[in-house]
């Protein structure tokens, strides 16, 4: 079952991690200047380039949903163990309230999670919220980690930029999964937080075809802190289905900070491809994918390492309801 947990926390972790918002995008060289309002977004990025804005209005609703699929291959003697996780949750976006400065209460639920896991171990398991649940074995400590999660309101605030703030999430949502190998290391607030992020923070100046900039964070896990910075680079406008869209390609690295004592755990290989689809006019991100391929090594006896391939591909996408 501890496989299992880590399997859970690692998929939201990365999700979570793929737009990391703790570190603040960079502030142009005139601190007096102020988050732009969304209405004068438009107007500088037709004069001194393109200044990215989420735009929010009353009573709108959004969906958004999540894919990720993730591939463990792990080297035991000389054999081969592969394991698969796909995760699927769907969840709406309701703007209850816009504040002066631009900014926006949404409040946010999840309305349904679609998960399967396969390794040799346990086989197969689905967890569908949709149906009724699983009462006994693995399948049933699965749903009691995530079927918590339906159905509850999770309220936040959201800055023009994309910055999220004042997480708010019942502690019977996250029960369950606080409960897990794992789970208790995080709060509520931080669970919630990697929950509803899908766009990085945009930085305060508008941006020219090569920009770049950069953010950090991390998730603690029983075996150590992972930690991930992504840099974000603008590449200019595109044109998708007749759509004027932005371009941001996603970079990340990452690295692994094990406690003293523990067993040591290290990236090796690792490469990340990933790009994201602002729509400035609508103000709203259309769509983000990333690919992660790396490496762990962990060293769980001295003398024996053990070699593990993860490939993990995410997907948000967000639409109008």
């Amino acid at each position: 079952m501890r496989s299992l947990c880590l399997a859970v926390l690692l998929s939201f972790g990365c999700a979570g991690l793929g737009v990391a918002q703790d570190s603040p995008a960079p502030e142009p060289a005139d601190s007096s200047q102020a988050d732009s309002s969304p209405a004068a977004a438009d107007q500088d990025a037709a004069e001194q380039g393109a200044q990215l804005r989420w735009k929010f209005n009353t009573d709108q609703n959004l969906k958004v949903v999540m894919s990720q699929e993730m591939t463990q291959d792990m080297k035991v003697a000389e054999t081969t163990v592969s394991s698969s996780t796909t995760n699927k949750t769907w969840s709406k976006w309701h703007t209850t309230e816009v504040h002066p400065d631009g900014s926006a209460t949404i409040l946010s639920e999840v309305t349904r999670i679609l998960m399967t896991i396969e390794n040799p171990v346990t086989g197969k398991m689905v967890l569908d919220t949709d149906q009724p649940a699983e009462e006994e074995g693995q399948a049933a400590q699965l749903e009691a980690m995530l079927r918590p999660m339906v159905g509850a309101e999770i309220r936040n605030r959201m800055s023009p930029r994309g910055k999220v703030s004042d997480v708010k999430i019942p502690d019977e949502a996250l029960a369950g999964l606080q409960g897990a190998v794992g789970g208790g290391m995080m709060s509520a607030e931080k669970l919630g937080e990697m929950m509803q992020k899908v766009s990085p923070v945009f930085p305060e100046q508008a941006m020219q075809e090569g920009d770049s900039w950069t953010s950090g964070s991390e998730v603690k896990t029983p075996v150590g802190n992972m930690k991930v910075d992504s840099t974000y680079t603008y590449e200019g406008p595109v044109e998708v289905d007749g759509r004027p869209l932005h371009s941001i390609r996603v970079d990340m690295t990452m690295d692994f900070e094990a406690p003293e004592g523990g067993p040591s755990i290290k990236f090796g290989d690792q490469k990340s491809t990933g790009v994201m689809l602002f729509d400035n006019q609508a103000g709203r991100l259309i769509r983000s994918d990333i690919e992660q391929v790396f490496t762990l090594k962990v060293e769980a006896a001295p003398g024996q390492v053990l070699e593990q391939k993860i490939t993990q591909k995410t997907s948000n996408v967000v639409e109008e309801l």
